[in-house]
């Protein structure tokens, strides 16, 4: 039977293709020696490890958070806060935390990835895309440095910090503190000390405590991303 002309090249094309090569399959992993302690992921097959485990796993949510610096100084605008060009946003580490819920308890599988090898990133963006909830507090710079990577962000995302601001707003305003007729004096003094309880309320630690979350330090030298990753992530 005689084909119309624009059939011609599309039935080359297609006698053209390359077969396709089936996918390799991939051995399950132990989830009882991720879950017994913190994997530092630093090479293509320790990427490859996490991105099998996230998918093998019944991951219900997933805690996030990031260490990074900034390439150019900051302007100081007071002395709480300091605006930085968030261009010049630099990760260095994403912390990960896989919540996996169990009857009366769960597991947590603890993954901290050196994200400045770019080889890295393709396993990272297979876990990013699990369609589950990611968390995070104050996910506004982990967002920033997603982006500087080049990653998609998840397609489900839960900032705590948001959460906490929304269920508080209005309750901590100024006028609640001040007195009709103050001196201008006390206006101030109370808009400040209403600025500050605010701005303490809406901390991790604050947060962890109003919901019972143990967090285990403020600020650690070498770990404190994954200690606000596993504690988000408990937090879920």
């Amino acid at each position: 039977m005689p084909l119309f002309p624009s059939w011609v090249p599309r039935l080359a094309e297609v006698a053209a293709a390359k077969p396709v090569v089936p996918n390799a399959l991939a051995v399950p992993r132990s989830p009882a020696f991720y879950a017994g302690q913190t994997s530092f992921v630093a090479t293509v097959a320790d990427a490859r490890a996490l991105a099998e485990l996230a998918q093998q796993r019944p991951v219900a949510w997933v805690g996030f958070d990031t260490e990074f610096r900034y390439g150019r100084p900051g302007v100081v605008i007071d002395e709480q806060h300091t605006a930085y060009d968030p261009r010049s946003i630099q990760p260095l580490l994403l912390s990960l935390a896989l919540a996996e819920p169990e009857a009366g308890g769960g597991r947590l599988y603890s993954f901290v990835i050196d994200v400045r090898r770019a080889d890295l990133l393709p396993a990272v963006q297979a876990v990013l895309r699990l369609p589950c909830p990611f968390v995070g507090h104050y996910a506004h710079v982990e967002l920033l440095c997603l982006w500087q990577l080049g990653l998609a962000e998840p397609s489900i995302l839960w900032d705590t910090q948001v959460h906490e601001v929304a269920l508080h707003l209005g309750r901590n305003h100024k006028k609640y503190r001040a007195k009709p007729g103050a001196d201008p004096l006390a206006d101030i003094r109370a808009h400040e000390e209403a600025r500050e309880e605010e701005r303490f309320r809406n901390t991790l630690i604050a947060t962890c405590q109003r919901h019972g979350v143990s967090y285990p330090c403020e600020r650690c030298a070498d770990d404190g991303a994954m200690c606000r990753a596993n504690t988000v992530a408990l937090g879920m």
